[in-house]
């Protein structure tokens, strides 16, 4: 069960990977997770006995561990608990700074219009900020499950070189995969920030216009966000430089005592990429 986070690469294992892995068998992730986070605990269990027998299984939904209305974080492992025995759970973490700007660009491509202070002041304000305090959440899942059967990796790890990341990845897992069949490219650029004021301008002046083409309107722009990226292709999205030093603070000590727990108590090496600490 890989179960996320959002925003660590579980696009590109669920279209590039796992499909792949030949000792295996990966499930599309939509029927899964229609039923998983809306149906009844019978109506999953009797799905869960039916679809899975007793051979090996994939699943790869970051869903699972999103903070979203509904089903909490903790009862959505009680849930995996149910239905399935001795699953082996696969988390990936991101720097919440790093993960924050990634989320600001998707929130830009899909038609908002709110600077990424406010972005990130509405997430404190609606309880949505605690969805990257890694430590709470993945301690649920170690409780529930078994720290032996709870593994975690880092995305920086992944993504600084993504083929010997995989080779240990598939070793460490027990996946047999031809790795020559594997595509290696991560593509989800993030938006560059020259185009910020051109996304927020035009998603304000569509809502108005017309709320339902907003998004629409918002990948239209990436025809002109692509060219100016080969240009200034190092101009990316920075905490640092679009943030009040009182937001950035704000961040920086919220997750702070979290992350230091990543490394005391679980003993992840995140202190290399900068993790708020």
């Amino acid at each position: 069960m890989h179960i996320g986070y959002p925003k660590t690469g579980t696009t590109w294992f669920q279209d590039n990977f796992y499909p792949y892995v030949e000792n295996y068998k990966y499930f599309n992730r939509e029927e899964f997770k229609n039923l998983f986070l809306l149906g009844s605990n019978k109506e999953i269990y009797d799905y869960s006995q039916k679809t899975y027998n007793n051979s090996n299984h994939i699943l790869c939904e970051e869903e699972i561990i999103n903070i979203k209305s509904g089903l909490s974080v903790e009862d959505k492992a009680k849930r995996l608990k149910l239905i399935f025995d001795n699953p082996k759970i696969i988390i990936f973490i991101r720097n919440q700074f790093d993960i924050l700007e990634s989320k600001y660009s998707e929130f830009l491509k899909s038609g908002g219009s709110l600077s990424f202070e406010e972005l990130i002041n509405h997430l404190f304000k609606i309880g949505k900020i605690r969805q990257w305090n890694y430590y709470n959440q993945i301690n649920i899942y170690n409780d529930i499950f078994g720290k032996e059967n709870v593994n975690l990796f880092l995305y920086e790890d992944f993504n600084s070189n993504n083929m010997k990341f995989i080779l240990n990845y598939s070793k460490l897992m027990e996946f047999e995969v031809n790795i020559d069949v594997i595509n290696t490219s991560v593509k989800n650029p993030s938006i560059n920030k020259m185009l910020i004021p051109v996304y927020r301008k035009t998603n304000a002046i569509a809502k108005i216009i017309d709320k339902k083409r907003t998004s629409y309107i918002s990948r239209t722009l990436q025809f002109g966000y692509k060219r100016i990226s080969n240009i200034f292709r190092h101009n990316k999205i920075n905490s640092d430089k679009l943030l009040s030093d009182e937001t950035y603070n704000k961040v920086h000590n919220y997750f702070e005592d979290s992350n230091r727990k990543l490394i005391s108590e679980l003993g992840l090496d995140i202190k290399k990429y900068h993790y708020p600490l």
